[in-house]
């Protein structure tokens, strides 16, 4: 089982996440997993050869749904991290920020990058595309979502 405070010092932790009383922690080694309050962690894409050691800059898990985003894609996972499938979002490949599923739909899934403004999902993770309209800043730092359906997007400006 791998330490998460083995990792280098200089490793960042890019997003934090709970489900099922599991904690995540996201960073640019991978993603970590603990059960046990933080005391151990184990890094959830060692089984998956294509992920393991993967870059994560972004997490947003529901139940036994969960979506990391890595370099111009977001690896999905419907059976708390077991396997996974990795969808590409577009090209040239963006850089996510935060990922966030709505809480009035099961299947929207919102996701923030770097430069590229918002994707959205209307089916859990399998397909992606840009939802800019009115977003006058494109470099989106975080996600919110309101009760009433009206999203958030935290920019630079």
């Amino acid at each position: 089982m791998n330490d998460i405070t083995n990792a280098h010092t200089q490793d960042i932790i890019y997003a934090l996440a709970t489900a099922n009383n599991t904690i995540f922690a996201v960073r640019m080694t991978g993603t970590y997993a603990s059960s046990d309050s933080g005391k151990t962690w184990h890094d959830i894409f060692e089984a998956t050869p294509e992920l393991h050691g993967v870059a994560v800059t972004a997490l947003a898990v529901r139940e036994d749904r969960m979506i990391a985003g890595i370099t111009g894609a977001a690896a999905c996972s419907s059976d708390g991290g077991m396997s996974w499938q990795v969808v590409g979002l577009a090209s040239p490949p963006p850089l996510l920020t935060d990922i966030l599923f709505a809480p009035h739909d099961a299947n929207l899934v919102l996701a923030g990058t770097a430069d590229d403004g918002v994707f959205v999902s209307a089916n859990g993770g399998g397909s992606w595309v840009a939802w800019n309209f009115g977003l006058v800043d494109l470099k989106v730092n975080c996600l919110a979502a309101a009760p009433d359906h009206a999203v958030f997007a935290g920019t630079e400006s």
